[in-house]
């Protein structure tokens, strides 16, 4: 009798929690309708850079025209050929992505690296191309030619693109023209993305994905407690306060499942590429949530004011930024910080959603992927057991 009275009790408060979360028109939005507007974002403007791809803005810089002086025959000796050919290739656009926007002749202009390099400072393009001295020479005589490559070291995209263009230009130029010795490198990457799916979605989601569903549900739950006004009692015996905690988990549950849905089917939309089970990308994503989730509603218990639990929630988000891997590596910080990242999410979420969508595993037949998101759970089960401490020894109207 007194299990069907509890049950009773908690359908009445979920009734109650979802008039609640119904009148939070800004949370309903930011929960339901802001992650896959995001999604969407993210979408499309994979889709333009899988069509077209941003160039890369070059200062090329050739010390080649410089004389080479022969003491046994006082005389100097000029070669530039390859350099022109070199330098022709690029106005033509036979290199992809790599765009010629300023040529500068050390011959005539002493002060062409320092003009480059001024160039490089004021983002005027992105890699200083510079090609050496006897350049020709060296490639005439058989001999290693050196290419050198200046990057733009701010922007670690930017250093990935230029060097990987550049590898697939010094190949185009050495095949087109025929020049031995040449190395020639096949490169077949596994895991990958295939060419019809959306490559700046499949390799986004990994963090994009966790951070908007935690996001989404710490705004939804970040105040459930805390801005508890005190109404009249729905029952005559008063509810207990696990029953309303229990409501509120459930309650905010089922929104957290519509979420989920709804990502994963945008995402799926605009081209995310799953390998693997999408029931285990549901699962992982409805695990990250419950995290979000039981974050949001600890932050809104230990609160007293509105204030305070905004305050909070910003100093945790910021410290699950800063800890999540995404700027240093986890096994590369102190312990004391591995041991605070390790009781955040994304040292568990970026793995599981990586692994579920490029490498096909499995939750439930990879141990590794399966620890991870008991990791999860398990972390979450130690903050409900500290909400309903806190939330036990505070007086609260239901």
């Amino acid at each position: 009798m007194g299990l069907k009275e509890s049950f009773s009790r908690i359908i009445k408060l979920l009734y109650k929690e979802f008039s609640l979360i119904k009148g939070d028109k800004r949370a309903l939005f930011m929960a339901l309708a802001l992650p896959p507007l995001i999604i969407s974002a993210f979408g499309f403007v994979g889709v333009i850079s899988d069509i077209e791809g941003t160039p890369i803005n070059c200062a090329v810089i050739t010390y080649d025209s410089l004389g080479y002086y022969y003491p046994q025959y006082n005389t100097t000796y000029y070669n530039s050929t390859w350099d022109s050919v070199f330098i022709n290739m690029f106005n033509n656009g036979q290199f992809p992505r790599l765009k010629l926007k300023i040529f500068y002749n050390a011959s005539e202009d002493p002060y062409s690296m320092h003009e480059a390099r001024l160039d490089l400072a004021s983002d005027k393009v992105d890699l200083i191309i510079l090609i050496p001295a006897e350049f020709s020479e060296a490639i005439d005589l058989g001999f290693p030619a050196i290419i050198d490559n200046i990057p733009d070291g701010s922007n670690i995209e930017t250093i990935k693109d230029s060097l990987n263009l550049m590898y697939t230009a010094t190949n185009i130029f050495v095949e087109t023209n025929n020049i031995t010795p040449q190395i020639n490198m096949n490169s077949r990457p596994v895991y990958g993305v295939p060419q019809n799916a959306n490559e700046i979605m499949a390799w986004a989601s990994t963090i994009s994905l966790p951070f908007l569903i935690i996001g989404s549900c710490l705004t939804l739950t970040i105040l459930s407690v805390v801005n508890e006004k005190p109404i009249p009692r729905l029952l005559i015996t008063p509810a207990k306060k696990g029953e309303v905690l229990a409501a509120k988990y459930i309650a905010n549950s089922i929104i957290m499942i519509a979420q989920c849905v709804l990502t994963v089917t945008f995402a799926s939309i605009f081209g995310l590429y799953i390998s693997g089970s999408i029931v285990d990308l549901f699962l992982a994503l409805f695990a990250i949530g419950f995290y979000g989730m039981c974050m949001g509603l600890l932050i809104s218990t230990i609160s007293d004011t509105e204030t305070q639990a905004n305050q909070l929630l910003v100093a945790v988000f910021l410290i699950m930024i800063l800890l999540s891997g995404m700027f240093i590596d986890i096994s590369n910080m102190n312990i004391v910080l591995q041991v605070i990242a390790y009781g955040l999410p994304f040292a568990y979420a970026v793995p599981l959603i990586s692994e579920i969508c490029f490498k096909a595993k499995g939750i439930f037949t990879n141990p590794t992927l399966f620890w991870n998101f008991m990791g999860i759970i398990i972390i979450c089960m130690v903050m409900i057991f500290l909400t309903y401490l806190i939330f036990k020894l505070k007086r609260k109207e239901v």
